[in-house]
């Protein structure tokens, strides 16, 4: 009950903000690079820039799982993201969920909520859909 209580305070803050600075924002061009859905090579680029041997989020399907899907599963795995990509009532709800993993800082009493590090697990897939989206801006 404390860190369910300790981590709805951390990630609900309330924060202050002012509309008004937004119309000081310089707008930035759009990246038309990511007008078309990733191709199969794309998305196998992206899986193979990823580091094996990582936490997997919910559904346990790791970056080395992907990386040794055959042909099929690829496609299969480019259809899906193809398809959250250009259909707006398409949604993947695994790809919003993440895993809360607490790790010990090993310093101070364990008691205390602030001794201890959240790490979010990303599912895998989202990743992937991640890097693609991250590459369109550089």
């Amino acid at each position: 009950m404390i860190l369910k209580s300790f981590f709805h305070d951390v990630f609900n803050r309330k924060a202050t903000i002012d509309p008004s600075i937004l119309v000081e924002l310089t707008q930035r061009p759009a990246f038309t690079s990511l007008d078309t859905a990733p191709l199969i090579d794309e998305i196998k680029a992206a899986v193979k820039k990823m580091k094996n041997n990582k936490a997997p989020g919910i559904s346990g399907t790791t970056t080395n799982m992907i990386n040794n899907l055959p042909e099929e599963g690829f496609q299969i795995l480019t259809s899906h993201i193809n398809q959250f990509w250009e259909d707006p009532d398409y949604d993947q709800e695994a790809w919003h969920k993440m895993k809360l993993i607490l790790l010990y800082k090993g310093k101070g009493k364990q008691e205390d909520p602030n001794n201890w590090r959240g790490i979010c697990l990303k599912e895998t897939s989202a990743k992937i859909l991640s890097s693609i989206l991250a590459r369109g801006f550089y």
